[in-house]
């Protein structure tokens, strides 16, 4: 960001609205993230309480239709998704290319709409969907569980890798 500025986000598993976490000050995840890469914690002695943002992240399963008449849903309106994968501007972006070039093939609004929505509704699903699973999988905190996990992920083959990426970085416009 501008002027050496950084945007991050940690996540800890936690009842929704939970009222310690959103106690919580730079200090408590410190003492959280102490044995995390070093980088971690130098972030988090450069950071600031009065510049902590806590929010609950709340799932939300895709819905099925973005256009409806004269009104078509964008961005988090239309496929708002858990920050796992980093796509949510990202997609939100693509959707504004995509009605933009919808509307240069066609002037009705409804049409454009509709168009707008049969191009948009698989790829969103597909990242909504997995940057659910990767939420999931990376929140484990069952000992065995979270000890399989890292064992698999350690050993998963770069193709495999490049091929889910893949569908992340392909776009019809």
């Amino acid at each position: 960001m501008a002027d050496h500025k950084m945007y991050w986000f940690a996540c800890i598993n936690a009842p929704q609205n939970d009222t310690e976490m959103k106690q919580y000050k730079v200090a408590d995840l410190q003492n959280h993230f102490k044995d995390f890469h070093e980088l971690i914690p130098i972030i988090l002695r450069q950071s600031k309480d009065e510049n902590l943002i806590w929010n609950s992240i709340i799932d939300l399963k895709p819905i099925g239709r973005y256009a409806f008449g004269n009104i078509v849903f964008i961005g988090d309106a239309a496929h708002a998704m858990t920050p796992n994968l980093g796509q949510c501007a990202c997609q939100a972006i693509e959707d504004a290319i995509i009605l933009a070039d919808e509307f240069k093939n066609n002037a009705d609004a409804k049409i454009a709409f509709m168009q707008f929505e049969q191009r948009r509704i698989k790829r969103t699903h597909y990242i909504v969907n997995m940057s659910w699973i990767v939420g999931k999988v990376a929140q484990v905190e069952n000992g065995t569980g979270a000890s399989f996990r890292n064992f698999v992920f350690r050993r998963l083959p770069t193709s495999l890798n490049e091929r889910l990426l893949k569908k992340l970085y392909e776009v019809d416009f």
